[in-house]
């Protein structure tokens, strides 16, 4: 028992702690376009905390992702298309609406395209669900490692497709490309579940957070010319964050402070995932004509959004809207 609450506590701290660094970057992005200078993402901190976090969701999904497989075709597909598609469509529908008072154009072509084009960051939705089932049939059809090397090649058509053409975050290609880049991750996860449990030594899980971060901060911080190497250097960037976040989150995760806050963060992630954009272009509007220190801003902006991010969450808890809005299936 006390097994299985540790692995429950360490995973939900890590899931916490890259939903923070999701909205942070989403901070940022609100920040440049606010002041109309992308600059700063040149700096090195914000190269480091945008790089690798979405692998880090699909990772941490694949650790617990083997037990679709005692399930049917139907059932996994019906199960995960409530638990993703029908927040993915129901959010959907909310942020053309947002998005239209922004343009002053009519939402209803928008509406329409939602089931092949995503908007805003929803792509995540749609690739998490494609990921998935990819997952069950390619499990149940192939060879394990015939499957590794499948999604790692996957991994750099996606990236490689992305660099040469650019992937807007709410084209038509995005959601494949989305689960041909992270799909490894997800993988990866799957292939590691039994391992990653295992009890290690401070001194080694230390070892591995300094080492980690060395390699995440040191291969983000090179300049690489060869849109080939560059792929590589970027797979090698979102395996060392993962290690970083996870081992992090091993250290911490028995803390009462991060239980209380972190890790029950992670215990809603999807929740705050599907609302905390619109959130935050709003609170960026706001605190933009109170500051324009960037530390300050993101400092003020990230609170506030995790902070109406819960506040909205208990609402549509209250009048048990949760199955339309969160998947939830029970």
């Amino acid at each position: 028992m006390e097994k299985e609450r540790n692995r429950v506590l360490w995973i939900d701290t890590a899931k916490g702690i890259g939903m923070i660094l999701v909205i942070l970057g989403h901070v940022l992005t609100a920040f440049s376009r606010q002041i109309n200078n992308t600059d700063i993402f040149n700096a090195l901190p914000v190269k480091v905390i945008v790089s690798f976090n979405m692998p880090l969701f699909f990772f941490l999904s694949g650790i617990f992702i083997k037990s679709t497989l005692k399930k049917s075709f139907s059932t996994i597909f019906i199960d995960k298309f409530k638990r993703l598609m029908i927040p993915y469509f129901c959010w959907g529908i909310v942020s053309v609406i947002f998005f239209s008072l922004y343009t002053h154009v009519s939402p209803i072509i928008r509406i329409v395209e939602l089931p092949i084009r995503p908007i805003f960051v929803l792509w995540f939705v749609y690739s998490m669900f494609i990921s998935m089932i990819a997952f069950y049939i390619l499990e149940k059809n192939l060879n394990r490692y015939i499957i590794l090397i499948l999604s790692v090649i996957l991994f750099f058509v996606g990236q490689i497709i992305t660099d040469k053409y650019g992937i807007a975050i709410d084209s038509y290609a995005k959601p494949i490309i989305g689960f041909c880049r992270n799909f490894v991750f997800m993988y990866l996860g799957f292939m590691m579940h039994k391992i990653i449990y295992v009890k290690r030594e401070n001194k080694i899980t230390v070892g591995l957070i300094i080492i980690s971060a060395v390699i995440v901060v040191f291969l983000n911080s090179i300049e690489l010319s060869s849109i080939y190497v560059l792929q590589i250097n970027q797979m090698f960037i979102s395996l060392a964050g993962i290690v970083l976040i996870c081992t992090v989150s091993y250290i911490i995760s028995d803390n009462k402070l991060i239980q209380s806050t972190v890790t029950f963060i992670g215990t809603i992630s999807m929740e705050v995932y599907l609302i905390h954009k619109i959130v935050v272009e709003i609170v960026s509007v706001v605190l933009i004509h109170l500051t324009t220190n960037v530390y300050i801003f993101s400092v003020l902006n990230v609170i506030t959004t995790l902070i109406i991010c819960l506040v909205i969450r208990f609402i549509i808890d209250y009048f048990h809207l949760g199955k339309v809005f969160f998947g939830y299936l029970k």
